[in-house]
């Protein structure tokens, strides 16, 4: 019996104990609790409030006052600082925060520790929206104060990645609809004033910024259908004012180019094919008595316009064909001419003197070499060639020797020479410093090719003058 009493004493001392040790254990661990509140759970949470409510300076103060002295309450902290500043941009980019709540949260966020790399991480993103928010913005006070090219600048250089960017394009366009309703008045007004350039250069101007713009291209077209018409009846008032004054040179200067740029006009041709009728007759009926009579030149000055203002009218190309070929064609001035083989210089003037004190004009002069060939060379020689095509008929002129040639070395005389086609046609032998001119007159009909050649002794100058060709020759001409 005293033996059971031991153990039950024993197991109630036992149980005492463990319940003192459990209550111990409790009351740590609740103190510990309390400890991790006070400390970490409520230092936290009025961090949030703050930092969410966008007190920034407090926030920021409580952050290094009372986070910064336990490692886990500072990460909690940071913690807090990204998602809040992950939301505000979210927010950002649907459009519901603005510029300044962004600017705020990222300024707060970038005094903490640890947050340079997250930052860094959302820049590109961010300096991207940033600048469209800005543009969109721009454009919508630019809009607002009627200022449409910015406007519709600033809008069309937002980001796609923008969620107004689809609002942006609308914008844009109401600024295009804007400036080119601008420019349709403004063009109009300056149309109606009969001012077309200022008109045409003003929708030009601004189809340079849309070009694509169906209203302005529709309206230019408009403005030059109007300029047309417009130049048009000018045009012909101006040739009414000229048949009035029966001053059909005007009247035809002023249709030529009207009848080029309305080939399908029917009044302009009309009109064009009287003036003509009137204006060749009038022309012809000046020009043949005059050459009837001779007067070439005086007749080539009356077709010569006419010719170029009526460039189909057979009748006066044809007299003006006949009267050239009356006019000489000077050698001199030939087109179709090449030295084949020429030793020392030929050279062209309008007046030389022979030897025996002639004045010729439109002279061909064949030098001899210079002092230095003179040395080496005892004779000289030349061929020249000119291409005829069958087209005259005469060849007139005079061989002398210029005055100043010197006496031909080693008493040798020259030789002159002219082919038609390799034929012979002149020869002048024995040519020295005291020859007489020797005026000639070829028939070179059909002829292709005309050559002029020399042979001489060095010292001898060759004079030819008023060498010419005719077209049409009858033995009363000169």
């Amino acid at each position: 019996m005293k033996e059971e009493l031991v153990d039950q004493e024993t197991v109630a001392n036992g149980k005492k104990r463990l319940l003192t040790l459990f209550g111990i254990l409790i009351t740590l661990l609740l103190l510990g609790l309390l400890l991790y509140y006070v400390n970490v759970v409520r230092p936290v949470t009025q961090f949030h409030d703050l930092y969410t409510q966008a007190h920034y300076t407090e926030a920021y103060s409580f952050y290094e006052d009372h986070l910064k002295r336990f490692g886990i309450t500072a990460q909690k902290g940071e913690e807090i600082v990204k998602e809040e500043v992950l939301r505000i941009w979210t927010a950002y980019q649907n459009a519901s925060a603005d510029q300044d709540t962004l600017d705020q949260v990222l300024a707060s966020a970038a005094r903490y520790e640890n947050m340079n790399a997250f930052l860094s991480g959302l820049e590109p993103d961010i300096q991207v929206l940033s600048e469209s928010r800005s543009r969109y913005t721009s454009g919508l006070s630019h809009l607002e104060q009627e200022e449409w090219l910015s406007a519709a600048e600033d809008f069309s250089r937002m980001s796609e990645t923008d969620c107004l960017y689809k609002e942006g394009k609308e914008q844009a366009l109401a600024a295009q609809k804007g400036y080119s309703s601008l420019i349709l008045s403004e063009s109009e007004a300056l149309m109606n004033a009969a001012d077309y350039d200022g008109a045409m250069a003003l929708t030009d101007e601004a189809l340079t910024h849309f070009p694509d713009n169906e209203e302005l291209k529709a309206f230019r077209e408009k403005i030059y259908t109007a300029y047309q018409e417009h130049e048009k009846q000018d045009s012909l008032a101006r040739v009414q004012k000229a048949l009035d004054q029966q001053n059909l040179t005007e009247a035809m200067r002023i249709l030529a180019p009207l009848k080029e740029k309305y080939p399908e006009d029917t009044q302009i041709l009309e009109i064009s094919a009287s003036c003509e009728e009137a204006y060749a007759g009038q022309i012809l009926s000046k020009a043949r008595p005059l050459f009837e009579q001779g007067a070439y030149e005086e007749v080539l000055q009356i077709l010569a316009p006419a010719r170029e203002l009526l460039s189909s009218n057979t009748e006066i190309q044809a007299l003006y064909d006949e009267t050239s070929g009356h006019l000489p064609a000077w050698l001199c001035d030939f087109p179709n001419y090449e030295n084949v083989t020429l030793r020392g210089t030929r050279k062209k003037g309008e007046t030389a003197v022979d030897t025996f004190g002639n004045t010729y004009g439109h002279v061909l002069l064949y030098a001899e070499p210079s002092a230095l060939s003179m040395q080496t060379m005892t004779y000289t020689q030349g061929r020249e060639t000119y291409t005829l095509s069958g087209a005259y008929t005469r060849l007139l002129g005079t061989l002398a020797v210029k005055e100043g040639s010197r006496g031909i070395k080693n008493d040798q005389t020259g030789t002159f020479r002219i082919y038609g086609d390799e034929q012979l046609l002149l020869e002048i032998p024995g040519i020295s410093e005291n020859t007489e001119p020797v005026s000639f007159s070829l028939d070179v009909t059909d002829v292709d090719l005309l050559s002029i050649t020399f042979e001489s002794g060095t010292g001898l100058k060759y004079l030819l003058g008023d060498a010419c060709l005719y077209k049409t020759w009858t033995p009363s001409e000169p």
